[in-house]
């Protein structure tokens, strides 16, 4: 649509010096809209909440509203032009308007509407203002300008909608998109898991609880580029203490029995058996592991094992040489 305008010649958003864009913007809504009445918009979410603002040059009127605090700033811009769209209705029949809005996103979701099609859920709002406007007659331009380059207009709406974040009372007319809500739900759901999953003595998850690691919502290996699957997988199956030894393959039903093939000893072979008991392999891997702690294990136990495992996480190369020693002694993993 020609009277949505998400670009001003000359500036680029991203690489356009400050005075510069100001400069450019400034002449470009002087030469195109000195016959139009301006009205800026801006939108805020900070710390203390999200609000938007308008402010109408021709009345030196600023309007604005606290939103609800889940409000995404996409949806405060929205909000805030919206605000002007119906502050056209208080000037005089004839009136030519632009909006004056930073939001370069918003203009862009509107001027990508297609007639026939659904209007999503956070433009209806806007998009119907408009609409109505443009049907009946009235001229209105929704133009994009550069922000916090000091343009007048834009920096009062900025003030505005800034100080309305501070104001402790919702405008019970607000209204946000519910994908706005997706993030605090995630982060409610997220705290929530953890607090039941620490709070389990037995169950899924044990293993890893012992090692007594932070829980993050990505994986260990995400940032570990140089790592490839096989090596992951096999130091996965470490981490979470089910490794393709003799007590996962007696309950897959293809031994026998579960006790250590190496040492010959009755004994159940899990990982923790190769760290401590298992005549074979204890004695070398706890060597290994004092020798990357740099410290000597008067108690060697499981709490050292799961320490040093657990310390590994903070150093992905720790892991990595321990499951090269561990693939030399040919321990099944």
């Amino acid at each position: 649509m020609s009277k949505l305008k998400s670009e001003i010649p000359g500036i680029k958003k991203k690489t356009t010096l400050q005075e510069e864009a100001r400069m450019r913007a400034v002449e470009h809504i002087n030469n195109n809209y000195s016959n139009h009445i301006q009205i800026y918009t801006d939108g805020a979410k900070n710390h203390n909440g999200s609000a938007a603002a308008m402010w109408c040059r021709h009345h030196n009127y600023a309007e604005s509203k606290k939103l609800r605090d889940a409000t995404s700033i996409f949806q405060a811009e929205l909000n805030g032009i919206e605000m002007a769209v119906q502050h056209t209705d208080d000037h005089s029949p004839g009136s030519k308007f632009v909006i004056i809005t930073d939001s370069q996103a918003a203009i862009v979701a509107l001027r990508n509407l297609q007639r026939g099609r659904v209007v999503p859920i956070p433009l209806i709002r806007t998009y119907e203002s408009l609409e109505a406007r443009w049907t009946s007659g009235i001229d209105i331009i929704l133009q994009w300008c550069p922000s916090h380059v000091q343009v007048d207009g834009n920096e009062r709406a900025d003030r505005a909608s800034v100080l309305a974040a501070r104001v402790q009372i919702i405008d019970q007319h607000s209204y946000m998109d519910y994908k706005d809500f997706y993030d605090q739900i995630r982060l409610k759901t997220w705290e929530a898991w953890k607090q039941e999953y620490w709070s389990m003595e037995e169950g899924p998850g044990g293993w890893m609880r012992r090692l007594k690691m932070d829980i993050n919502e990505r994986a260990w290996f995400s940032e570990a580029r140089d790592l490839n699957v096989r090596t992951i997988t096999r130091i996965n199956r470490i981490l979470i203490g089910h490794c393709n030894n003799r007590k996962f393959l007696h309950l897959m039903r293809v031994v026998s029995d579960p006790f250590c093939d190496l040492c010959g000893v009755a004994q159940v072979q899990d990982v923790l058996h190769f760290f401590l008991d298992c005549a074979f392999t204890a004695d070398v891997l706890k060597e290994h592991m004092e020798e990357e702690m740099a410290k000597t294990y008067d108690h060697y136990n499981e709490e050292a094992v799961m320490e040093y495992l657990g310390e590994g996480l903070k150093d992905l190369k720790r892991l990595t040489r321990l499951l090269e020693v561990m693939e030399a002694m040919d321990i099944p993993i």
